[in-house]
């Protein structure tokens, strides 16, 4: 489960809404190297790995996005 930080939008009747999912929030924070161990903040590192951000949705374990409906 992931809680969000909250936001608003009015949406129309059939707009669709696309959901990205990061594992980082460059220029916002400092970035991560993802190389499975951390860096100093004083230098930066030689390279830099795309990491994967990824959702389990299956059968037993069905992915979901609840927005609640504000009349």
């Amino acid at each position: 489960e992931i809680t969000m930080k909250p936001c608003s939008f009015k949406l129309t009747a059939g707009s669709k809404v696309r959901l990205e999912l990061t594992g980082s929030a460059f220029p916002l924070l400092t970035r991560h190297p993802n190389q499975g161990h951390s860096t100093s903040n004083t230098s930066e590192p030689l390279e830099y790995n795309i990491a994967t951000v990824a959702i389990c949705h299956n059968v037993v374990t069905q992915s979901t996005l609840k927005l609640p409906i504000y009349k």
